[in-house]
Order: C-alpha cells, then sequence, then structure tokens
C-alpha cells in the first residue's frame, strides 16, 4: 500500500472539527488485517483525552493546522460585527450553529458566538443557548491561544510571557542532573498544562474584548468573563514563574524538592478542576448534538 507524505510532525499543534486544538504527540504504525497503517496521535491536554487518526484519513475528517494571524484577525473582527440571528425555530438554529463548531472553521465558530452573546439589556439565554455559546467560545479562545511559533521581532523573537517561562523551565529542567530529573518527571508535562491553560485565558480575554460593543450595556456580563479569564492567566503564569526560579535554586546548589513538588501537585489539581470542566462542556455538547441532530 502506498504511503501519503505526513503533513504533520511531532509537536505540531493541530485543529481536529470533533475536539478542536490537540498536538500531535507520537506517530504510530500498526498492522491490521495484513496491511500497514500509520497514526498520528493526538493528545488533547484540557479534556485529558488521546485520539488515534489514520494518516490517510486525516484530510478527509477534517483535521488541520493552527489558523494563519490573517485568520484569527478575521475572526475577532467576525466578533465585533452586528449578531444576525434567523428567524426560524430554535431547534434548527441549534443544528446549524453545532455545525459550525463541528466544523472547525474558526470564523464560523466566531459567528456563533457572536449571533448567542447576550448583553445585559437583552433576553436571557435559554440553557441550551448558553451552553452553544459556551462551546463555541471555548472553541475559539483554544486556538487563539494555541502555542505556536515565535516570531521575530527586529533583532529578537517575540513570546507571550507563559510561552518564555515555560521554554526557560523546560530548559532548566533538561540541565539538572539525572536523579534530580527522574524525581521530578512530572515537571514537563505540568508546565505544558500551565502553558496552554495561559495561552487559553490570554486568548479569552482578547474574545472578550471583540465582544465589547461601543455604547452597550453588557460591561457587566463581559467584565465577570475578563476578570476569570485574567485570574486564570495570572495563576498560570505565577505557577510557571515560581516553577522557573525553583529551579535555578537546585542549579545554584539547593537540594530542598519540596517546593517543586508542591507545585506540581498544585498544578496537578488545576489541572484535574480543568479536566472535569471540559468533561462536563463535552457532555454538554454530545447531549445537544444528539438532541438536534
Amino acid at each position: 500500500m502506498a504511503t501519503k507524505a505526513l503533513s504533520f510532525d511531532v509537536g505540531d499543534y493541530v485543529v481536529y472539527p470533533k475536539h478542536g486544538v490537540g498536538r500531535v504527540v507520537e506517530l504510530q504504525s500498526t498492522e491490521i488485517a495484513g496491511a500497514s497503517l500509520e497514526l498520528y496521535v493526538l493528545r488533547f491536554e484540557k479534556e485529558k483525552m488521546t485520539l488515534r487518526v489514520p494518516v490517510l484519513k486525516a484530510d478527509s475528517v477534517g483535521m488541520r493546522n493552527l489558523s494563519s494571524d490573517k485568520t484569527m484577525k478575521d475572526a475577532l473582527e467576525t466578533l465585533k460585527g452586528k449578531p444576525k440571528v434567523k428567524r426560524t425555530m430554535w431547534s434548527r438554529r441549534a443544528q446549524e450553529y453545532e455545525a459550525k463548531i463541528n466544523s472547525g472553521d474558526l470564523t464560523s465558530i466566531a459567528e456563533v458566538t457572536r449571533d448567542l452573546f447576550r448583553p445585559d439589556d437583552a433576553p436571557e439565554q435559554s440553557y441550551s443557548e448558553r451552553q452553544i455559546f459556551e462551546a463555541a467560545s471555548s472553541r475559539l479562545a483554544r486556538e487563539l491561544g494555541a502555542p505556536s511559533q515565535s516570531r521575530a521581532v527586529g533583532g529578537g523573537v517575540f513570546r507571550p510571557t507563559e510561552a518564555a517561562l515555560g521554554l526557560a523551565a523546560s530548559e532548566l529542567f533538561a540541565a539538572l542532573p539525572e536523579a534530580y530529573r527522574v524525581e521530578l518527571f512530572e515537571i514537563p508535562s505540568v508546565v505544558t498544562a500551565l502553558e496552554a491553560r495561559a495561552a487559553e485565558a490570554r486568548a479569552e480575554v482578547d474574545v472578550v474584548k471583540a465582544l465589547a460593543r461601543p455604547g452597550s450595556h453588557d460591561d457587566a456580563v463581559l467584565e465577570k468573563r475578563r476578570q476569570a479569564a485574567s485570574a486564570n492567566l495570572a495563576a498560570s503564569v505565577g505557577a510557571l514563574e515560581r516553577i522557573r526560579l525553583d529551579l535555578l535554586k537546585l542549579h545554584a546548589g539547593a537540594n530542598d524538592l519540596k517546593p517543586l513538588t508542591t507545585l506540581i501537585e498544585e498544578a496537578t489539581l488545576l489541572s484535574q478542576e480543568a479536566a472535569r470542566l471540559a468533561e462536563a462542556e463535552q457532555e454538554v455538547e454530545d447531549a445537544i448534538e444528539r438532541r438536534y441532530s
């Protein structure tokens, strides 16, 4: 059987329409009924989920690279536009919204977020409207905040704070004596999770900013979301900085690993809570999809 040239490499962040942003963590080869099958192994950190996608099926299921800077800017501009709500039955609109979210198209997802947002002076969302809105805005923020390659600026390189701290912590960890690396083996995964959490929170702030409309009365609604995202961002960046500083102390001769093990425990609890929320979001998405399919 002819093999397809690989479109993605290990370490790449990709979008899988049904689940959003994941990372290629491995390329696997297996044999089924005598035929060789190559697989992308995707990891969705927030959901704590692993998915295997046949290389030959990647295109047909809509798996793609992260959107370009232009597409991301277009999506944010879409959020600023006037909502367009069809006068049709909610069940039909819900199907259309679900189809847009699961298409994986960033602008379509931004349209759902824009059309279902409700300011203070508008009628309250129904439960299913609110759940679809949350699913769309979360999916949008995850892609806008997904790590991507650093951008060259002037004579240096620009990285968001969380990416710079994560890189520094990773390099410090890699330079530790083997005995320390063995005992602190969870550090790399914790750093990756904190980076992803911070980047998504940073993107959520951008989404909230784009939804704000001059002269509207939606300040209270958006301010609550902005504060929550800012708190998540600050907590994640703060944890990354503490990890970096404690790793520096180890390099400087300190031998107390307790501060780092405590940080790992705290970060693990944060990740578990995020995973529980993600699982709840996915259950709601699946339930809505079953209801309106």
